[in-house]
């Protein structure tokens, strides 16, 4: 079921990243009215949560470094904002990771580092938190959804103007 979830997650990514590829900086970086943030908000979120989710709230060390995960929280984190950016990120960069780290929690799962896991104890938050390791890969797979409707919205809003 890990690598089920695995895959899922790299076919979403995938097809979010081909649309994702073809935007302008600017669309990248658009913030509209109504909107708590932009596509690269949501995209490094979205980076930062799936390595939070599928591995630290696991106690396992995030692929991409512990240093990048507090970078990641610092500007992607819940209740931050683009509008407290000293500067924009890198759109190629957002988008390498977007699309890499879900293969390499596939090559994780091939072997076996889910296995056998057990959650820690539960970290109070927004959401009730995962009970089994796969329940977070679930959650994660929700989450996702969320952020990339967010995502499909502030795309149509920019293609009216």
């Amino acid at each position: 079921m890990i690598k089920a979830a695995a895959d899922i997650l790299i076919g979403t990514r995938e097809r979010m990243a081909k649309g994702l590829s073809e935007l302008s900086d600017e669309q990248w970086f658009t913030q509209p009215d109504g909107f708590a943030n932009n596509i690269a908000w949501n995209v490094g979120h979205l980076i930062m949560a799936q390595q939070g989710l599928c591995y630290g709230r696991l106690g396992l060390a995030v692929p991409f470094g512990n240093d990048n995960m507090k970078q990641y929280r610092a500007l992607y984190g819940g209740g931050t904002s683009p509008t407290d950016w000293s500067a924009n990120p890198d759109t190629a960069e957002l988008l390498r990771l977007f699309t890499d780290l879900p293969k390499q929690m596939l090559e994780d799962a091939n072997a076996g580092l889910f296995d056998n896991l057990e959650m820690p104890e539960p970290v109070e938050g927004r959401f009730p938190p995962p009970q089994t390791t796969l329940h977070g890969l679930i959650f994660n797979q929700y989450h996702e959804g969320l952020h990339i409707g967010t995502m499909g919205e502030l795309i149509g809003f920019m293609k009216k103007e």
